[in-house]
């Protein structure tokens, strides 16, 4: 116990600023020219913008390690100008630290820090670790994301660890066609090696999102729970099959009303909670009277009945809390699954992922398939390449409630000079109800990409890349967009500086 609390006193100490916090600083600078032929497609346009681009990007990053922890901690803004679209040149800043803490001989903690804030345009220059990219670049707004990680490791015994972790992630939009959204996670597993190639596991996992507006009010809440079973073999020394997956159960629950209204609300929205509604019908009139034989009859999937109501008419709200939101279950699954080969000079991975994406809030749910290709390797001691190619599908599920108001005809004497007596009606209306209307938004791209590597020197290198990615699907919140394709060259200088050390 004793010795625990002073390593525990140590940390704290390290933490605070004392010298034993810092090993080594290292400062880099990389600099690349870059051409696409579809630089920038503003949404809905048949033809993109085709540039090129000049990209400075300085980092600096801090790190060390002794008996208690290791960390490292870096900071990366990357500076783009457009040869043609200068308007859009600009900064984007990248940062994160990782800190692993040695609590004692069996107990470990991982934690996992990064933010990005990115200019909306140049979101198809940034590359993901599997080689997609996001959804197509605009030129409003920026993102902002955030996210942390912790990660808690248990030694029962030499072979049985259980861990647990905890995730923040944030995404922060500046532009209305997007959501912002804050998600909690938190994953408990339990892991046993019975055999020096053989690992199995099983993990819980539960995430909680809050979607907002652009005023920070949230509307939207949504609870996932995903079971998975986890197995890891080793084939030989070189292959290993990793494979993590099980089912997900989505719960999407709205706060307030929200939908297509067949009879439109009007002012009377601005009561917090609102007991009444004034409805107004969008058909023809004959002065201040809406006639029913002249307005359009709405009908559903389900021959809904149709409400024609007079301007002054107000309609009391009459059914239960679930029935009148986009609140929705749904039922799918998650996995990881990868074959890797990973020998002293090269390293081939084969993977496909199923998860919830969150970046896209507009959604009541983002699932988001991959499958890629990676492949690393040397070309003797100065030579290096990389491989990267693969798919991916975003599918967006949306509910859209559809409200229509249950009515009435009652006769009504018409004073409307001309018109028959028995063709007046005004509709009284007697509830109010909802249809869910699902609706499915869903983008896919393809890409394949080489990259070779020459070291200069031990400080040194000259990097170049040719990727090619193809947008195969663009059936977008706005409509379907026209699909196109891309192709980037890229020769960039990297050099880093000799480390100082302290």
């Amino acid at each position: 116990m004793i010795g625990l609390l002073r390593k525990v006193i140590f940390l704290m100490l390290c933490v605070s600023g004392l010298p034993c916090m810092a090993d080594e600083v290292q400062f880099g600078i990389e600099q690349g020219l870059l051409g696409m032929t579809d630089a920038y497609r503003a949404a809905g346009d048949e033809a993109g913008l085709g540039d090129g681009m000049y990209r400075l990007s300085p980092d600096a990053s801090i790190s060390g390690d002794n008996e208690l922890f290791g960390y490292q901690g870096w900071y990366s803004p990357v500076y783009t100008q457009y040869m043609r679209a200068s308007d859009r040149s600009g900064f984007d800043h990248f940062a994160g630290a990782n800190v692993d803490i040695r609590i004692t001989p069996v107990d470990k903690v991982d934690i996992v820090f990064q933010i990005q804030d990115v200019q909306g345009n140049r979101t198809n220059i940034l590359v993901n670790e599997d080689g997609g990219t996001e959804l197509v670049n605009s030129d409003e707004g920026r993102t902002f994301y955030v996210l942390t990680n912790l990660r808690y490791e248990h030694s029962l015994s030499p072979k049985t660890q259980v861990i647990g972790r905890f995730l923040y992630q944030e995404y922060d939009y500046t532009s209305d066609e997007n959501t912002d959204n804050r998600n909690l996670g938190v994953t408990a597993q339990i892991q046993h090696s019975w055999s020096r190639r053989l690992l199995l596991g099983a993990n819980v996992s539960t995430n909680y999102t809050v979607f907002m507006r652009q005023d920070g009010s949230a509307f939207r809440y949504q609870t996932t729970f995903n079971p998975n079973a986890v197995i890891r073999y080793q084939l030989n020394p070189a292959w290993q099959i990793f494979a993590s997956g099980g089912p997900s159960a989505i719960f999407t629950r709205q706060s307030e009303l929200s939908g297509s209204l067949v009879s439109q609300f009007g002012s009377d929205l601005t009561e917090d909670p609102p007991d009444q509604f004034h409805l107004y019908l969008g058909c023809p009139s004959i002065g201040s009277e809406k006639v029913l034989r002249q307005c359009p009859r709405v009908t559903g999937p389900n021959s809904l009945p149709a409400g024609y109501l007079d301007d002054e008419v107000f309609v009391p709200l009459l059914t239960g809390p679930n029935a009148i939101s986009g609140n929705t279950d749904q039922l799918t699954y998650f996995m990881q699954a990868s074959i890797r080969r990973q020998t002293p000079d090269s390293v081939v991975e084969i993977a496909y992922s199923r998860s919830q994406d969150a970046s896209q809030g507009t959604a009541s749910s983002t699932l988001l398939d991959q499958v890629f290709l990676t492949a690393i390797g040397d070309f003797g001691e100065k030579w290096g390449w990389r491989i990267n190619s693969g798919w991916n599908r975003r599918v967006s599920t949306y509910f859209q409630p559809i409200y229509f108001s249950f009515a009435q005809a009652s006769p009504y004497q018409a004073t409307i000079e001309g018109l028959p007596p028995e063709d007046s009606y005004i509709a009284e209306a007697k509830a109010l109800g909802v249809q869910q209307v699902e609706a499915f938004y869903e983008s896919a791209q393809v890409w394949a990409e080489g990259q070779v590597s020459r070291q200069i020197s031990p400080k040194s290198r000259i990097v170049l890349r040719a990727r090619y990615q193809r947008w195969l699907e663009l059936n977008l919140t706005s409509g379907p967009q026209p699909t196109f394709d891309n192709f980037t060259a890229e020769l960039s200088f990297d050099y880093y500086f000799d480390p100082f050390f302290f």
